[in-house]
């Protein structure tokens, strides 16, 4: 055994210096990944290798979610969904589901592992938006070469084959890629490479929005932008009502500009026959009240098509009820609908009591608050499906994160660590402290 001997220190330093340059790579790789090829088995294998590597550090990813009311609700969604099946109306389709869902849940806990600390939620972020806004970009570029300036505009969204699911899955990550592009524009400012990088970004994102003309999403990007006011001056109180002036002026213009800026804004067309089936699936909630139908898409089909009384005429067939809290209760009943609101407005809260303070990761719980609202936004009159679902759910992480212990621990960190501030936390140093600069062995973890 004596051939085995420890690795040298040298060769250990090696190692650490090519596990970080490696790491933008494989972030990069990984977003790469799960945005732009979700269903595909190269993803399945990274998201059960995540899992698997974050198991011998389970109680890192345990105490995330036993250590708030915001993450003991999520747990509770998600035993909630698992005794569903037993007053299910179609056990056998529930059980499918959840089976399909099941990388998600691993996915999740591997994240509440591995983006254990501000500073490595944001690298996700901005992984996740340089792969977007790169895809974006192309997909512009693309749908421009195959239609031409003129059919540009009327034809983009009906154009296959799509690269991002729907053209409303586009629009609702394209949302969320502009913010995270604003936000590389803060955070980087002065630096002309970075802020370019992030201005890139942000404008290849409202292009894809333009050009595919998806309603939702673009009332998502304006609401979003009205509360964006509100939340950046949350922490000044005396710039509050200004802030929240100017959101109301805002939105009086997006809602004046809308129809113009987008001719789908004037069709009488029911929300695309939205209210019809609003109508109907509030009928059917009123049948099992309290429990609900059972988990998954394939069973609100079963039941809206098949064991119910046959449905007004729509222009589309819907493989939800359109509407997120709506499906909620139609999936959980009036339980699991509490669940689902208490899970969202504790994390809010959360978030927002986090936005009060000034503090060094002020930029980044802004961004994760104004996404998860953007989602929500959209989920008014949608459901948030295919990667903007697991968007929403992956969002949870980084909003426990932030407020588990906000915002004492997100103060901005020293060179070094010290007896009165042993994790490297200054409270006297600046906010929002460039990431580059900012960077410590001894921040947050």
């Amino acid at each position: 055994m004596g051939s085995l001997s420890p690795t040298t220190p040298p060769l250990r330093a090696a190692l650490s210096t090519v596990e970080t340059r490696m790491r933008p790579f494989l972030a990069l790789a990984t977003a790469f990944l799960v945005w732009v090829l979700p269903s595909k088995l190269p993803t399945l294998i990274l998201i059960v290798a995540a899992f698997l590597a974050a198991v011998p550090l389970a109680r890192r990813g345990a105490s995330l979610w036993l250590s708030s009311p915001g993450g003991l609700a999520a747990l509770a969604v998600a035993a909630y969904a698992f005794l569903s099946l037993l007053w299910s109306a179609h056990p056998d389709l529930s059980a499918r589901e959840l089976a399909k869902d099941l990388p998600v849940a691993l996915g999740l806990f591997a994240l509440s592992v591995w983006l254990s600390s501000p500073d490595k939620i944001e690298t996700a972020c901005l992984a996740s938006a340089s792969v977007l806004g790169v895809v974006l970009a192309a997909d512009v570029l693309r749908l421009a070469a195959a239609l031409g300036p003129t059919d540009l505009l009327a034809q983009a969204r009906y154009f296959k084959p799509y690269w991002l699911t729907h053209p409303n899955t586009a629009g609702l990550l394209a949302v969320l890629t502009f913010w995270t592009g604003l936000y590389i524009v803060r955070t980087r400012w002065p630096s002309r490479r970075e802020t370019a990088w992030g201005l890139g970004i942000a404008a290849a994102s409202l292009a894809h929005l333009f050009v595919m003309g998806s309603r939702g999403p673009q009332a998502a990007l304006g609401g979003t932008a009205v509360a964006a006011l509100v939340f950046a001056t949350a922490a000044q109180p005396r710039r509050r009502w200004w802030g929240l002036f100017a959101a109301l002026l805002l939105a009086g213009l997006a809602v004046a500009a809308g129809p113009h800026l987008n001719a789908r804004f004037r069709m009488n067309d029911q929300l695309a026959g939205r209210t019809v089936v609003w109508r109907q699936t509030w009928a059917l909630t009123r049948e099992r009240p309290w429990l609900g139908y059972g988990y998954g898409k394939k069973v609100f089909e079963k039941v809206y098509y098949e064991d119910a009384a046959p449905p007004p005429p729509a222009p589309h067939r819907f493989p939800h009820p359109h509407h997120y809290f709506l499906f909620a209760l139609f999936q959980g009943g009036r339980i699991g609908l509490v669940l689902r609101l208490a899970l969202w407005t504790l994390l809010v809260r959360g978030l927002w009591k986090t936005l009060c303070q000034i503090h060094r990761w002020h930029s980044l719980t802004l961004l994760i608050t104004l996404q998860i609202l953007a989602l929500h936004l959209y989920g008014l009159a949608d459901f948030p499906d295919s990667q903007a679902a697991m968007a929403l759910l992956a969002l949870i992480v980084p909003a426990l994160v932030l407020t588990r212990q906000a915002p004492e621990r997100f103060k901005p960190t020293t060179p070094s660590g010290s007896p009165e501030h042993p994790d490297g936390d200054d409270p006297k140093a600046p906010a929002d402290t460039r990431w580059a600069e900012s960077r410590s062995d001894n921040g947050p973890h």
